[in-house]
Parts: structure tokens; C-alpha cells; sequence
């Protein structure tokens, strides 16, 4: 029976209720928390390295100092531009950068490891499925990593391009084009383009139950969209909350990142129940059109009555 519209947003309230209490996403969000907090710096590295091969690392770097203000603040912005700087500073760079990398495979890897297994949860999984091989396993961890320098390239790509239409704009022959506003939206929408891209990549690739490419999608856009409005939400928090600094003293702005951070997380994990609530639904119109379709037309073609993820949805709609 189709439920009237109006009932709808309840009905998905009640629904990610259920599935966030079942799947200790609260629990889960600390700890992936710590996992990326590890691997923050080494991704901007290497991503700006590589970007540096091109542009210039310090040009590189400072493109992706914009990127980061728009999206965590400046004063997060500047506690990573600091780090970044105290790598690039340290003697022996060219040896760092190979201890960087190894650092960013191991950390990566337990951070996309967790990853995976809060996403194949959330995906409603089956735990009592074999092991992989190590092959396989290590297979996986390079993947991991790779999907973690793609994430940080994909974020210094975006402040790239929108120093590129800047710069277009600013330097326009016609004075009307230099002041339209048009070029400036496009520059804070390349940034949560990326990140919404980031997002999906990782709701698509990671989890053995891999959703439809929409669903992913359009849960990685939920994702971003929170993303981008945690800066504002910690601005108003910093704003009435002036004693933040004499209680935390300098380790204020590090407490803002590591907040920053949890509440990242948490919106990813928003994003990825979103999209696993999607493609049990798309799941379940596919399994009816397959049942219309051959109710009528036996063949050797069988056709399940019910689905795991069915049968999980009704007894969400029992809670």
C-alpha cells in the first residue's frame, strides 16, 4: 500500500531513527573520527605534490588553503596550512615525502578499512561471508590508499579550476563579465562538486553491496550539502561561545578541527543511510516489476518473493 506523501518525511524519519540505532553510527563516527584525523595531512600532501608537479607546490598549497577556509573555516584552514608547512620545511623533503606516502597507505587503508565496514553494516552485509584472501586483502589496501590520494587531488583539482575562472574573470575584457557573479558560484560549487563526487566514489567502491550509481549519488549530495553547512553552524557556535578559548586555551582551534571532523563524519554517515534507504527502495520497486512482469509468463527463470533488504525494511516499519 502506498503511503500519501504527506506521511512520507515521517515515515523516513522513523526510518533513519531505527537504522542509526541498530547500526551504532554515533559509536561508529568516533572512531572513524580518529582514523582520519591520521590520514588528513598525509592526503594533502601527496595531493599537493602531485599538483605541485604542475602548478608549483606553493601555489598548489595556497589554492587548497582557499578550498579548506570555504569549507572548515580559517581557523582550521590555517592549523592544516601550518602542518603542511612544517612538513615542507623539515630537512630532507624529498625522504619525507616517501615516509609521507608509506604513512599514507597504512593510515589510509585503516581508515578506508573502517570505512568499509561501517558502509557494508550500514549496506546491511552479511557478516558470515568468507574472508578474502591476503592477495585480495592486500589488493584492497592499495585501493584504499588510492582512494584516499583521489579524494585529496579531487579537492586541490576544484581550487585549481576555480583559480582559473577567477582569474578569467577578473581579467575579462568587458567590464560587465569581470562583475558577474555567475563565476564566483561556480567557484564555491566546484569545491562540493568535488566533494560530493569524493563521497560517492566512496559509497560506490568500497562496500561489497555496492548500491546503483542515483542512490549513491544522491546521498553523497545530502553529505556535501551538511559539509558545507557545518563552517556556518561552528561560526555561530564560536560566536556564543566566547569562553571557548580561555577554557581550551591554544588548543582551541585543535579542538575546532577535531569537532569539525566528527561532525564530517557524521554527516557522511547521514549521507550513506540515505543512500542504502534509496536503493532498498529502488530494490524493492525492481523485485515488483520483475514479479508483474512474470506473474503471468512461467519459465525457467525463478523469481524471489522476498529480498534481505525487504525483509529488514518491514521489520523497520514494525519499530
Amino acid at each position: 500500500m502506498t503511503r500519501p506523501w504527506f506521511k512520507l518525511p515521517r515515515h523516513f524519519a522513523q526510518q533513519m531513527a531505527a537504522r542509526w540505532r541498530r547500526h551504532d553510527n554515533t559509536d561508529a563516527a568516533a572512531a572513524l573520527s580518529f582514523y582520519t584525523l591520521l590520514s588528513l595531512v598525509p592526503v594533502m600532501l601527496v595531493a599537493i605534490t602531485l599538483a605541485g608537479t604542475v602548478l608549483g607546490r606553493q601555489a598548489a598549497q595556497g589554492e587548497l588553503l582557499k578550498v579548506l577556509e570555504q569549507v572548515m573555516g580559517q581557523d582550521s584552514a590555517m592549523m592544516i596550512n601550518d602542518l603542511l608547512l612544517n612538513y615542507a620545511l623539515s630537512p630532507g623533503w624529498n625522504g619525507t615525502f616517501v615516509v609521507t606516502a608509506l604513512t599514507l597507505f597504512f593510515s589510509g587503508s585503516a581508515s578506508l578499512g573502517r570505512t568499509r565496514k561501517m558502509l557494508n553494516r550500514i549496506f546491511e552485509m552479511d557478516p558470515a561471508q568468507p574472508a578474502r584472501k591476503w592477495p585480495a586483502r592486500l589488493a584492497s589496501r592499495g585501493i584504499s590508499a588510492a582512494m584516499m590520494l583521489l579524494f585529496g587531488f579531487l579537492v586541490v583539482a576544484s581550487a585549481i579550476f576555480s583559480t582559473v575562472l577567477g582569474h578569467f574573470a577578473e581579467n575579462a575584457d568587458s567590464e560587465l563579465l569581470s562583475r558577474i557573479r555567475f563565476f564566483h558560484r561556480i567557484q564555491i560549487f566546484s569545491s562540493y562538486a568535488a566533494i560530493t563526487i569524493g563521497f560517492a566514489l566512496l559509497m560506490k567502491v568500497l562496500p561489497r553491496r555496492r548500491p546503483v550509481w542515483h542512490a549513491a549519488f544522491a546521498g553523497a549530495a545530502v553529505s556535501a550539502l551538511l559539509v558545507a553547512s557545518l563552517k556556518f553552524g561552528l561560526e555561530l557556535y564560536l560566536h556564543y561561545a566566547p569562553g571557548l578559548t580561555s577554557i581550551y586555551g591554544g588548543a582551541a582551534t585543535v579542538f575546532v578541527l577535531f569537532l569539525w571532523i566528527y561532525l564530517a563524519v557524521l554527516s557522511f554517515i547521514i549521507g550513506a543511510e540515505v543512500t542504502s534507504i534509496l536503493n532498498l527502495h529502488g530494490q524493492k520497486r525492481r523485485d515488483a516489476r520483475r514479479r508483474a512482469a512474470l506473474a503471468g509468463h512461467p519459465g525457467p527463470y525463478r523469481v524471489h518473493s522476498h529480498s534481505p533488504l525487504l525483509e529488514q525494511e518491514q521489520k523497520d516499519d514494525e519499530d
